[in-house]
């Protein structure tokens, strides 16, 4: 698929027009629109920075070279930030479609996005650990203080009947 092809399915899955994509990226509609074709696509190379940092959920590797996913966790609403886990499948998919150096940069950027998700999720289990300790410790708390009235009471009684 040709670079100018890629920006067109872009524009499909943002749901975007052409003239409102021209008007983002502050150019002509006609412009923009003329580089939408195999002669003119040359034209496009300047402006796929811009679409990116417009679209921070395009994937590079995909807009550039084709590889991989287009869009990068778009189950995900745009007001909240992609889970890691779908960062790392996009990246893992990327490093599938890609060869030489940049298949094995994206196997080591997997690698440490799996390594930072055990990490996130051994430091959630820490919390909860702590707070069911917390909890414990006021669970013993109180049994103590409920064994001492029990004692204090049965005590009691028993001061009680031995004077009768």
């Amino acid at each position: 698929m040709q670079i100018y092809e890629r920006v067109k399915q872009l524009l499909i899955a943002l749901t975007i027009s052409q003239s409102e994509m021209a008007r983002r990226l502050g150019m002509p509609q006609r412009t923009f629109q003329g580089y939408l074709n195999a002669k003119r696509q040359d034209n496009l190379w300047p402006v796929l920075p811009r679409i990116l940092e417009l679209f921070p959920r395009v994937s590079r590797q995909w807009l550039y070279f084709g590889e991989g996913p287009a869009l990068i966790g778009q189950d995900v609403p745009l007001d909240q930030p992609v889970p890691l886990q779908e960062l790392q499948k996009a990246v893992e998919m990327m490093a599938h479609d890609a060869t030489g150096i940049n298949k094995t940069l994206l196997q080591l950027i997997a690698g440490q996005a799996a390594e930072q998700d055990a990490a996130e999720k051994v430091k959630a289990l820490e919390a909860t650990l702590k707070e069911r300790e917390a909890e414990l410790a006021e669970e013993r708390r109180l049994n103590r203080r409920l064994m001492e009235k029990l004692l204090l009471e049965n005590q009691a009684e028993e001061s009680t009947s031995g004077q009768k």
